[in-house]
């Protein structure tokens, strides 16, 4: 079999289409972030932001973390698209926490979680909440999080927030109805789109994971198109180059070249 598919193999695919851990890479943005981040979690210093535009990271950002922190704080990774009320958001952290969440009314929750997060496991320093798609939350959801972070033992804030969102997030915490939770972030982290140099290095990275050559696979000048073709953009680089090793497939090419990654963003457009 070529090495084209080789990758194209579903235990081998170079280019998953979700946020694999195993395949993340240390671009020089999501570095600054996840180091800064990591940071304020353990320092307790306060909720943080993460921004960027879709595709660009934020999601496998939210993922290290969650591995990152896991050996001393009970981490609850939560998508904000699945929630629209106080009680589904209690819901939601008490079922990341493994407690009871059925079949309760909006207090019993919330008093039960305020109750686990002041009587914290020894082992424990505190729980990590990572909200992904926060953007989607509604402005009495995001006070309610700014409540709960209020929790405090032994003078250290418990619930450590992470918010990860579009440039909307940033946005709705202009407002005057959050000034008082947006006086309270303690870091604001943007991700950025990889660079020229970053482009080639992340495709090569994930060519090599799966076991493929990567100076074999794809051509110098098919790495140039990629990045002219998607600026960067992770999500954008993993559909084309997915794409473009599937026609090499059915075409029996083992190398790919400019014209055929050329072709393969043509057939996802």
């Amino acid at each position: 079999m070529s090495s084209a598919g080789n990758v194209a193999s579903p235990n081998q695919r170079a280019f998953p289409s979700h946020p694999c851990v195993d395949r993340y890479f240390p671009s020089a943005s999501a570095e600054e972030c996840r180091s800064r981040l990591m940071r304020v979690i353990e320092r307790a210093d306060g909720p943080a932001l993460v921004i960027g535009a879709p595709g660009i990271g934020k999601t496998m950002l939210m993922n290290v973390l969650a591995g990152s922190l896991a050996d001393r704080l009970d981490v609850v990774s939560i998508t904000s698209t699945q929630l629209c009320t106080r009680r589904a958001l209690l819901q939601a952290i008490l079922f990341g926490l493994g407690l009871p969440y059925a079949q309760r009314e909006e207090g019993e929750l919330r008093l039960a979680l305020v109750e686990r997060l002041r009587d914290q496991p020894a082992d424990r320093a505190g729980v990590a909440l990572l909200i992904d798609e926060a953007q989607a939350l509604p402005i009495r959801l995001l006070e309610e999080l700014r409540v709960l972070t209020n929790t405090v033992r032994n003078g250290q804030p418990v619930l450590r927030l992470v918010l990860a969102g579009s440039s909307a997030l940033e946005e709705q915490f202009a407002s005057t109805e959050l000034e008082s939770f947006n006086q309270r972030l303690a870091a604001r982290c943007y991700l950025a789109p990889l660079s020229y140099q970053e482009t080639h290095q992340y495709v090569r990275a994930h060519v090599a994971a799966a076991g493929a050559n990567p100076d074999e696979l794809f051509a110098t000048a098919a790495l140039d198109c990629i990045y002219t073709a998607c600026d960067g953009v992770p999500r954008l680089v993993n559909q084309l180059c997915d794409r473009a090793i599937l026609l090499a497939v059915d075409r029996g090419v083992e190398s790919i070249g400019e014209p055929l990654v050329q072709e393969a963003w043509s057939d996802l457009h």
